[in-house]
């Protein structure tokens, strides 16, 4: 969506958006960038309605993992604005004080030949895998075991990843970025580092692996919260009520 934004022309998408009566985003930062798009006057027609989490990852049942590593996971395209240059940085520091910790980057992206690079440059390409696109039921598979899933953004629209691990009951570090902090309640139900800070990202996981009572007390309240905010029945129920009142 953001790039879609970047890439269509102004005029276009006011044109486009005079035809409808609302438009719908995913997130109040995705509703900002669609108001600033379209200018004054929209932002009473711009609508907020949230997608919802699949119940397989609502259902997902944590299972115990290997106790000799500390898995840490990560899901979704390989592209700058993930941060995921700043996490293999923060991996080098982990790696340090958490010896028996991995990371795994699941997913495809222009990055990838450039994220293996970076790994073998920062002295961790042993402990990082990148296994490429998987199957959902992989992914939760090995989600249902991870000690840790970090999503270090530098901007997100939505951040469905992020939902989703927190709807599985995986403790979460995220980036402060984007519609990131509507999901996510720093120190509540994860924990939220600065954009682009390989430091505070790497401290974050460190305290995660090392304390992991407080981040699993944090990842059952993320739990419910997510099961509350984003089911798929929440999200038609508002739909339907849109079209009602128009």
């Amino acid at each position: 969506p953001l790039q879609f934004l970047r890439q269509i022309n102004p005029h276009l998408l006011r044109r486009a958006a005079r035809q409808a009566r609302r438009v719908i985003t995913f997130s109040r930062f995705s509703r900002d960038l669609v108001v600033n798009a379209l200018g004054p006057g929209w932002e009473e027609r711009v609508e907020v309605i949230p997608p919802g989490v699949d119940p397989a990852w609502l259902d997902l049942q944590r299972m115990q993992g290997d106790p000799t590593t500390a898995e840490i996971l990560f899901w979704g395209r390989l592209e700058i604005e993930k941060g995921l240059f700043e996490l293999l940085q923060a991996m080098k520091e982990v790696a340090l004080q958490v010896p028996h910790s991995r990371l795994t980057l699941i997913g495809e992206g222009n990055q990838r030949q450039a994220l293996e690079a970076e790994a073998r440059r920062q002295g961790i390409a042993s402990r990082v895998h990148f296994p490429g696109w998987l199957g959902e039921g992989e992914v939760q598979r090995l989600a249902s075991t991870a000690r840790l899933a970090a999503f270090p953004s530098r901007i997100e629209s939505f951040g469905l990843s992020v939902a989703e691990a927190m709807g599985a009951g995986v403790p979460v570090v995220a980036g402060r970025a984007g519609a990131i902090p509507e999901i996510v309640a720093d120190g509540v139900t994860g924990t939220l580092v600065p954009p682009e800070d390989p430091q505070a990202l790497a401290a974050a996981i460190v305290a995660a692996l090392k304390h992991p009572e407080p981040a699993l007390r944090m990842a059952e309240t993320g739990r419910a919260a997510i099961r509350e905010r984003y089911s798929w029945d929440r999200a038609a129920d508002r739909l339907i009520e849109l079209y009602r009142a128009e």
